[in-house]
């Protein structure tokens, strides 16, 4: 199989047009069409920008290479933003866990404490762990808001 037939096929497999994989990887229409129909090649930093959108290995495009990394024909376990989202879940998670520890320790130094242990969120070095948190899961919806208006339109 070619380059062009491999770029073709993954195209084809996540059903976007030519103008849309041309628009995300900032090149003409018409190049892709070229490179589709083995008219021209494609530059290595294009190769690159390829293989980034398509989430492939270098040697799963150009079909060039003999070295079996394991991953041929195998899906990601997990996408990237998969990863991230699931990272400040944890992080909402560790915030929350430990109101109880300062809850204990404030107690333990001043004799007093707040009632309800959810207030150390407020208070260093919680809030900051709470607003990396909020800040990380903001952008990851906006991302996502972002990818879907741009399907849609």
């Amino acid at each position: 199989m070619t380059i062009g037939e491999r770029i073709y096929s993954l195209r084809k497999e996540r059903g976007i047009s030519q103008e849309e994989l041309a628009g995300s990887i900032h090149v003409s229409r018409q190049a892709i069409s070229k490179w589709e129909q083995d008219m021209a090649v494609p530059d290595t930093s294009n190769l690159l920008k390829l293989c980034t959108f398509f989430d492939v290995t270098m040697d799963d495009l150009t079909g060039e290479g003999t070295v079996d990394h394991g991953r041929r024909g195998q899906k990601k376990l997990f996408t990237r933003r998969e990863i991230i989202l699931a990272m400040d879940v944890l992080l909402f998670l560790i915030c929350f866990l430990l109101t109880p520890v300062y809850q204990e320790l404030d107690f333990r130094q001043d004799g007093s404490c707040f009632a309800n242990p959810i207030y150390y969120v407020r208070i260093y070095p919680l809030n900051l762990l709470f607003y990396l948190a909020c800040a990380i899961l903001a952008v990851q919806v906006g991302k996502i808001i972002y990818d879907k208006t741009k399907e849609f339109w």
